[in-house]
């Protein structure tokens, strides 16, 4: 065989070594044995019988049955091809024997394999016998695709020509100048979108410059100016001197003040008119005011206090009454009164402000929310005071509470109770502003004496109310859980506490029975805002024919920087100071008018602890050195007692920025 095979070449294909092309071929033959499962996939080594779908072989079969492409050359000993004609001359030329039963034809040359039908042979094609058909494998035979490339088998024919040349398509030159334009299109597009999302870090990254601009302006620090208080003015009764005009208020007696300032002398000024039609003298409210300061370096506020007090001793009111002086406000919360049988409640409304002040009113009892008309929109004329009958708005209230709203000018609101059993005076009382609801509240100076003769009296017909008795209220419709804890201020003292559920909406009076003689701070906390107020009383001797007293507590603000005291004249005077925060404090008080003017104490106060400071009547006295520090007054006399919270001072001058 030659060294290099062109199946091109009409030599190398008539020499018997490469097929040559048939001019026709025979219908290929299809079996009739259905038994016989034909596979058409021929790349797998399937059997196929029609050989015209041979892939790569169409139409190029001889009679043998042997594919002959003109492309693939044939291994050494596989037939050549030939035409139908040869192809029965060599049948018919063929012996038929043992070796060869079928007479089929045998082909020459000593490369030459025998075609064995029991054992078809294996490589690059292959032939088997049908079942049933005992001719050698020639057209009839089946034809079995190769299961492998055949130069796997014989290694020296392991190359394959180079398919012919195909003419190269060029393309068309306008789709060479679309293509170029679409690609600079899509270039153009993605150098933008990188340019756009550099400017975007850029942007994103860089510190951009910035220019401020400071407008001119001055910082002015106003002058401190005088410091103000306003005074309740003289109790009042429902009745003239001839005990008539029982819807007119009139002022009984006037009270005895007590002032102090660091900055010079205090001035009183009364109010100049009054429903009492006290306006102008000194049963009126009086305005407290401490010098005003010309230097305009001096910029902290001067501190000052004042109290007045009344002891009544003749008449149907009889009683001790004492009350601080207090800074007008916008709002005011006050707990007490009654307006039971034989108790008359009074509201009494100052306005020291040159403005005319417009106030609303909110009353609760223990039946709720009080409605009736004229509760807003009440007129208080700048320097003046009305006075308000509680029974006009709430009539049957046990246990009211009164919340005050003023716009406008500002007010100082106070309640002033009287009690007569009978023609038996009951005592006296002037009630000041509470703190606002909040969930912690504190009640230092809750004085108990002659609790024996009090409890005792009190079981007799309309004497109930000379029990003490904690008043609450909680805003809104949810109740409250309270703790309240009754600490003794002083060793001899004991203490007590107990839990409750106190409705909201309502106002509840909670009886604290069993108390001993002593001083007492009060403390509230509860899981909702509430206000709250103590009642005391007291009864005094045979001297003074065992009649009787009482007063409200307040509730005590917190005081957090120096501070001011001025105590009551003509009564026995105590300071209560209260610690509620949980470290110990020290608090210096100084005395700086009365018999001990000058004289200076350090309180040492545990934590949550009280302490009781014994001053003298008609004193003043500073406390500085604490950060937060609770404290009232109380004051009693035989058959009289009188308590009031410690008010803070007014705050500080802030400075002013002007800008032009």
């Amino acid at each position: 065989m030659p060294d290099s095979f062109d199946p091109t070449n009409p030599e190398d294909r008539a020499d018997g070594t490469g097929p040559s092309e048939p001019t026709s071929s025979p219908a290929p033959h299809r079996s009739t044995d259905d038994s016989v499962s034909i596979d058409p996939d021929l790349t797998t080594g399937s059997v196929e019988t029609d050989r015209s779908r041979l892939p790569g072989f169409p139409g190029a079969f001889g009679s043998s049955g042997i594919p002959t492409h003109p492309a693939l050359p044939t291994r050494p000993g596989m037939p050549g091809a030939r035409s139908d004609a040869s192809a029965a001359d060599s049948a018919s030329s063929t012996p038929t024997g043992p070796e060869n039963p079928t007479g089929a034809a045998t082909p020459t040359g000593p490369a030459t394999p025998s075609y064995d039908t029991a054992t078809p042979e294996t490589g690059a094609f292959s032939t088997i016998q049908r079942p049933g058909d005992s001719r050698p494998a020639t057209d009839g035979a089946v034809v079995v695709a190769p299961l492998e490339p055949y130069y796997a088998v014989y290694p020296e024919q392991d190359s394959v020509p180079d398919p012919a040349d195909v003419p190269m398509l060029r393309p068309r030159p306008e789709r060479i100048r679309s293509a170029a334009i679409v690609g600079v299109r899509v270039v153009s597009g993605t150098i933008g979108v990188l340019v756009a999302a550099a400017v975007v870090a850029a942007v994103a990254l860089l510190p951009i410059p910035s220019v401020t601009v400071t407008p001119p302006s001055v910082t002015v620090t106003p002058t401190a100016t005088a410091q103000q208080l306003v005074c309740p003015g003289a109790v009042l009764s429902l009745a003239d001197d001839t005990g008539r005009a029982a819807t007119t208020a009139s002022a009984i007696g006037s009270p005895l003040i007590t002032s102090s300032a660091t900055r010079g002398d205090v001035t009183d000024t009364p109010l100049a008119e009054t429903d009492a039609n006290s306006g102008g003298g000194e049963a009126a409210p009086q305005v407290l005011s401490d010098d005003a300061v010309d230097d305009s370096t001096n910029t902290e506020p001067g501190l000052i206090s004042g109290v007045q007090a009344q002891s009544l001793t003749e008449g149907d009111n009889l009683g001790l009454a004492a009350a601080s002086c207090s800074t007008a406000s916008s709002e005011t919360w006050l707990v007490g009164g009654s307006n039971e049988t034989g108790r008359t409640t009074l509201l009494t409304l100052s306005n020291p402000s040159e403005v005319v002040a417009t106030v609303d009113l909110e009353i609760f009892s223990e039946a709720g929310v009080v409605t009736s008309p004229g509760l807003t929109g009440i007129s208080v004329e700048a320097g003046a005071q009305r006075v308000l009958s509680l029974s006009g708005f709430a009539p049957q209230a046990v246990s009211p509470v009164v919340h005050v709203e003023s716009r406008g000018g500002l007010v100082v609101a106070n309640l002033q109770q009287s009690i007569v059993r009978g023609i038996e005076s009951g005592g006296v009382d002037i009630v000041g502003g509470s703190q606002a609801p909040s969930e912690t509240n504190v009640i230092p100076g809750v004085v108990v004496r002659n609790g024996g003769p009090v409890g005792a009296r009190s079981s007799d017909d309309g004497y109930g109310d000379l029990q003490p008795v904690l008043r609450m209220y909680v805003p809104g419709d949810a109740s409250a859980a309270v703790r309240v804890d009754v600490k003794g201020e002083d060793a001899s003292s004991p203490s007590s506490s107990f839990t409750l559920d106190v409705e909201g909406g309502i106002v509840t009076d909670l009886p604290l029975d069993g108390l001993d003689d002593g001083r007492y701070t009060v403390t509230i906390d509860s899981d909702a805002p509430a206000i709250a107020g103590v009642r005391v009383s007291t009864m005094g001797g045979a001297d003074v024919a065992e009649r009787t007293d009482f007063a409200w507590l307040a509730t005590a603000g917190e005081l957090t920087s120096d501070t001011l005291v001025s105590i009551p004249r003509g009564a026995d005077a105590s300071l209560h100071l209260a610690n509620t925060t949980g470290a110990e404090i020290q608090v210096v008080v100084t005395a700086l008018s009365g018999p001990r003017e000058g004289s200076e104490a350090t309180a040492t106060i545990g934590a949550g602890a009280s302490f009781v400071a014994s001053v003298d009547a008609g004193a003043s006295y500073s406390l500085t050195g604490f950060d937060s520090l609770r404290a009232t007054v109380s004051s009693q006399t035989d058959g009289g007692v009188a308590g009031f919270t410690v008010v803070p001072p007014a705050e500080a001058t802030t400075p002013v920025q002007i800008y032009p």
